[in-house]
């Protein structure tokens, strides 16, 4: 038991303490894990390079402490491949948030699937960059519940699944998918 509020207490610190201020925007997370530790995480972070906020929503699959370990994996790695990586592999006219999105997760995907392939861990993943001054968001949709956007009480728009989990398959391929939050509206 002290074990496990010890991993509880570590995965808690995995999760953002402050979410990014981002002016006309109110953000928001939560996590209510099933069990003292869990797969599930979310993460908000800004990417200053490219202007705008990456926001992630995963599930690792199976419960319990397994799944946390490899949630702060997954985490780290998504955090990683969004602030240092891909930039070096857009030529001129590349459309830099759809190369950041598609770098992460096929490095993330082809690692996790190639040195972790005994484990068979696997995750959904939504990731999205979302420009702040003109609400912009563009993301991918692995294998994760479809998020909402709406406004009131009313949804507009769910934004559909753009590739398969992360972590099963070395040469999963991901599209990217675009889509507007107007002002007064949810996520």
């Amino acid at each position: 038991e002290h074990e496990l509020e010890i991993g509880q207490k570590i995965q808690r610190n995995f999760l953002p303490a402050t979410i990014p201020a981002m002016p006309g925007w109110q953000l928001d997370g939560m996590l209510q894990p099933a069990r003292k530790v869990a797969g599930d995480f979310y993460d908000f972070f800004m990417v200053p390079e490219l202007q705008c906020m990456g926001i992630v929503i995963g599930d690792v699959c199976d419960k319990g402490v397994g799944a946390a370990l490899f949630m702060t994996l997954f985490r780290s790695l998504i955090r990683s491949g969004a602030l240092f990586g891909g930039r070096t592999e857009r030529s001129a006219g590349d459309d830099e948030l759809e190369c950041t999105l598609l770098h992460a997760l096929r490095s993330i995907n082809r690692y996790i699937a190639s040195t972790h392939r005994g484990s068979s861990m696997f995750a959904s993943v939504f990731f999205g960059l979302i420009v702040p001054r003109t609400g912009l968001l563009r993301y991918v949709n692995a294998g994760h519940e479809a998020p909402w956007i709406g406004q009131g009480n009313g949804v507009r728009t769910q934004l559909s699944t753009t590739g398969p989990v992360v972590g099963l398959f070395e040469e999963a391929e991901y599209d990217v998918g675009s889509a507007e939050i107007r002002p007064g509206e949810w996520f």
